[in-house]
């Protein structure tokens, strides 16, 4: 089955999009020239009642922007702290991002005017909608958050001794009760309800950069480091179906 994933190019500073069935050849790319857009960190693919469908996309140089897909023309740009790793779009219309560089994830109401909060080496926002919240991923917790203020308005869970240094994290497509995180020991998956995390039985347990899987045919994609152009970069996409990479 066809389905269609998108990712961070850093070599060339754009944001792209596949078909997994050929992940040589991008279907959609865009980029800009913005002195703020330097190492393209995050990146989300999201449908809005307001702009409809959209790519958000964010920069360790602090860039972050709204473009409309598969247009590419930009709706929303701004800029926040640097190492800027995350972004998401909340119902309101409002934009929230996680930069690790001080320390802060930011709600901007407009591409000016925005709230800050304290999240310790932040590196990821997720809205939930089941639950209408903000998640944060922290170095060493994930927290549940309220999407018009930031404050922290339901689980708190302290992964510490169990992930080290949280780095990415996604929705678990076919079961609402999950998110995918990683860190420095692997990939995890935290279970709402319970409020822990534990090791994605089956799935590389390294310092992985980013995971995900796909709604239609459940395979988890996974990235990690090998060096190549930069020192977190990688230039390989791994992929797994019942626990055995294909």
């Amino acid at each position: 089955m066809s389905e269609q994933i998108i990712l961070c190019d850093q070599m060339e500073n754009k944001v792209v999009v596949y078909d997994t069935a050929d992940l040589m050849t991008p279907v959609w790319s865009w980029k800009t020239d913005h002195e703020c857009m330097s190492n393209v960190s995050g990146v989300k693919k999201r449908v809005h009642p307001l702009y409809g469908e959209v790519v958000l996309v964010c920069a360790s140089g602090g860039y972050c922007a709204m473009v409309s897909y598969p247009k590419g023309e930009i709706l929303w740009e701004s800029v926040s702290k640097g190492n800027c790793h995350s972004i998401e779009l909340l119902p309101s219309g409002k934009i929230a991002t996680a930069s690790s560089d001080g320390n802060i994830v930011r709600l901007f109401g407009s591409p000016d005017e925005f709230i800050s909060v304290e999240a310790e080496y932040s590196h990821g926002v997720l809205y939930d909608p089941e639950r209408d919240s903000l998640w944060v991923l922290e170095r060493n917790r994930i927290c549940e958050c309220d999407p018009d203020t930031l404050e922290i308005k339901g689980n708190v869970c302290d992964f510490r001794d169990i992930l080290d240094g949280g780095h990415d994290l996604a929705p678990c497509y076919g079961d609402t009760n999950l998110l995918w995180l990683t860190g420095k020991n692997g990939i995890f998956l935290y279970n709402k309800s319970d409020n822990k995390v534990s090791i994605a039985a089956g799935l590389p347990q390294k310092s992985v950069k980013g995971v995900g899987n796909t709604p239609e045919t459940n395979r988890v994609f996974a990235m990690w480091m090998t060096g190549v152009y930069k020192p977190w970069c990688t230039d390989e996409i791994h992929y797994f179906k019942d626990g055995t990479e294909q």
